[in-house]
């Protein structure tokens, strides 16, 4: 779970109990933005506090149903209905001639009530019924190999992948954001209220990491989270 930056308990913040559901916290999140906006008459320093608490809760709760499904997908999983190589294959083929120091893995994770009709969570007008849409962007591409980097080089990547995390924050419509720089790794988890806006995002995404010299392994995985997980 992320730190505040002062001992300030998110659950206190938000006034939620540990237990509370995702859409309980979202609630609460509403109720406490529309509060403490400087627009409506709060402060920056309070509305702050406010959308952190809110980062923190609502990432640790789809995190915890995502492991949940995950488990819950193996234990059911027989070995004639494991997937085959060809499935587990991301979108687009490895290519052998790109430098394998510069291929990212995109994954698109659209997380919704298994009760929702797909009809009704692909309409754009019920967002609300799509819990979130993330794309999370690694390095290095976890289904390759790792290789070894030079230390300007490994400097260099990072600093390219973190302008590309800072501008997606800065030209979509993010829900939440979070980023984690390693001494030789990088994540970027950028949250989306729909999967149509994910998609749009994803493809402007695509087209930074490419401008700068990536190479892009995309998987799409949709979690269907029980109600009763939330």
């Amino acid at each position: 779970m992320i730190a505040f930056s002062v001992q300030i308990e998110p659950h206190v913040v938000l006034d939620v109990t540990p237990e509370a559901t995702l859409q309980e916290i979202r609630d609460a999140y509403r109720r406490q933005a529309k509060k403490h906006h400087p627009d409506t008459g709060g402060t920056d320093w309070a509305f702050r506090i406010v959308s952190q608490a809110y980062e923190v809760l609502s990432t640790a709760r789809l995190e915890l149903a995502s492991r949940r499904v995950t488990e819950s997908e193996m234990r059911s999983r027989s070995p004639r209905t494991a997937p085959t190589a060809a499935q587990n294959e991301p979108e687009g083929a490895t290519n052998p001639s790109v430098d394998p120091k510069r291929r990212v893995g995109v994954e698109k994770l659209w997380v919704r009530y298994e009760s929702e009709p797909l009809w009704l969570i692909q309409d754009p007008m019920r967002d609300e019924h799509s819990l979130s849409c993330s794309l999370n962007f690694k390095w290095p591409d976890p289904s390759c190999e790792r290789v070894p980097v030079e230390t300007a080089e490994l400097e260099r990547i990072l600093n390219q992948l973190a302008g590309v995390f800072e501008a997606m924050c800065g030209k979509t419509t993010v829900d939440t954001s979070r980023i984690r720089i390693n001494d030789d790794s990088f994540t970027g988890w950028l949250s989306y209220s729909s999967g149509e806006k994910a998609a749009a995002a994803y493809q402007l995404l695509q087209g930074m990491l490419t401008n700068e010299g990536f190479a892009v392994q995309k998987w799409d995985r949709d979690l269907l989270i029980p109600h009763t997980w939330l």
